[in-house]
């Protein structure tokens, strides 16, 4: 038997359905509203109370389930929504003393729950007082090194972090002075002090270097040099050999990220200051004269002192919860010299026909200033912008004595005696050179830190 279906009734049955599905997800969503008016959220910040900074990279968990979340460069952290009632939350970071607390989570509110860690064996209670032992310049060093650590142990790929604080002595404020005792990594000097990096043996052209997470290149063959950066203004270098998707792919030999300090990393204004000196000098450190006057040299531009003074100043400044600034001025003198000896030989005879005397004197003068300013807009957008200010004085100088032996020298390679005729020269000659190089830099960054993504967008000026 044949049979057909009405038209109408299966117009009808698709709008049953239709009308089903809708009234179902309807319920489904009021259900879900229902949930998520159920629920509380727990949000907060975590201090290193030794040093007053904000952890980056802490590890908070809810006790008995296995909610976590981390916190980010300022310390904050976020847990995901909980049903309301009781809870108890602690916070970890390696190296220091994990704490523990209690709190309530109310529907539809935002319960507030912050930690402070110290060094373990440092920290007792006293009701809500926290006592600590007396401030050292080791307990800086410490926590420094344990957020190092916290950083590798959190990276998802492999990475070196170098925290600034942990060093008590920046030197002369190149960052690439803490930067060559990494493994894989070497620089090129000019003639001390550390300039372009190289990482797994690639040139330093194949090393992608970002600050903040923009990339930074200097004129000329774009390889960035070391020496145009000063420590006062920098929080935390990242080293990354094996890059990850978010990384430039034009890294072949690996990337360096150059984290700058934030006001909002601290919990106070904080004043840091570094004064320090460098001597350079030919002679045996028992024969060195240690003075700050200055030596004569082959004219005046060479006179210069043994020991060179240097300054390096900070200042961080958080004004709110939603504006901070940063401010930081450097400067530092190098100065080298070098003698060179020039031979030349009559590959024939073995003799040595002429000699150049090339004593060279340089000196570098570098000052540098930077000043960045942290505006949170809300909760999950942020503007960053960084101004930086490098000026450069290298004087060099060399005065050349040059003796040629003239025709019928006798003698070998090491001793040469000219001819009875007195044929030989002797003369002299001076060189000298000055490099004035100024570099301005403007970073301009927005970052967005949602629940489910987060991006970052920069603008970088250079010239």
């Amino acid at each position: 038997m044949n049979t057909s279906s009405n038209p109408r009734t299966t117009v009808v049955r698709r709008a049953l359905r239709l009308g089903s599905a809708i009234v179902l997800a309807c319920f489904a969503a009021f259900a879900g509203l229902a949930q998520t008016a159920g629920t509380g959220v727990i949000e907060g910040r975590v201090v290193n109370s030794s040093s007053g900074n904000y952890l980056a990279n802490a590890r908070v968990t809810v006790d008995g389930t296995t909610l976590e979340a981390a916190t980010n460069d300022k310390g904050e952290y976020v847990l995901p929504p909980l049903p309301a009632g009781e809870y108890r939350v602690t916070a970890r970071f390696l190296g220091l003393e994990r704490q523990s607390a209690a709190v309530a989570v109310s529907p539809g509110q935002i319960a507030k729950l912050d930690f402070d860690l110290a060094l373990r064996g440092e920290q007792t209670r006293d009701g809500d007082v926290v006592k600590l032992d007396q401030f050292t310049v080791v307990e800086r060093e410490l926590t420094a090194q344990a957020m190092a650590l916290q950083a590798q142990r959190a990276a998802s790929n492999i990475k070196n972090v170098v925290e600034f604080e942990e060093f008590a002595d920046m030197g002369e404020g190149n960052p690439g002075e803490m930067l060559k005792y990494l493994p894989g990594m070497s620089f090129t000097f000019g003639p001390s002090s550390p300039g372009a990096a190289s990482i797994r043996g690639m040139p330093p052209n194949g090393t992608v270097v970002m600050i903040d997470g923009m990339d930074v290149a200097a004129p000329g063959d774009r390889t960035f040099g070391f020496s145009d950066l000063s420590t006062g203004n920098i929080a935390r270098i990242e080293v990354t050999k094996s890059p990850t998707p978010d990384l430039p792919a034009n890294a072949i030999g690996g990337t360096v990220n150059i984290i700058g300090k934030s006001g909002f990393g601290s919990t106070k204004p904080r004043f840091t200051y570094n004064v320090f000196g460098t001597l350079t000098s030919l002679e045996p450190l028992e024969q060195t004269r240690f003075t700050l006057n200055k030596q004569p040299g082959p004219e005046a531009r060479a006179d210069a002192r043994p020991i060179q003074p240097g300054v390096d100043l900070s200042y961080i400044f958080p004004v709110n919860k939603s504006l901070a600034f940063t401010f930081n001025v450097s400067r530092s003198t190098r100065f080298f010299e070098m003698d060179y000896f020039s031979p030349t030989w009559n590959r024939v005879t073995l003799v040595q026909t002429a000699v150049a005397f090339r004593p060279v004197t340089q000196s570098f003068e570098r000052t540098r200033y930077s000043a960045t300013a942290d505006w949170r807009v809300n909760r999950k957008n942020a503007l960053r912008l960084t101004l930086q200010r490098s000026n450069e004085d290298a004087v060099t100088t060399q005065s050349i004595a040059t003796v040629s032996f003239g025709a019928g020298a006798t003698g070998g390679p090491t001793f040469t005696q000219g001819a009875p005729t007195g044929v030989g020269s002797a003369s002299q000659s001076f060189d000298g050179s000055n490099i004035y190089r100024d570099t301005d830099n403007a970073f301009l960054r927005y970052t967005y830190d949602g629940e489910t993504w987060k991006t970052s967008q920069a603008f970088h000026r250079a010239t």
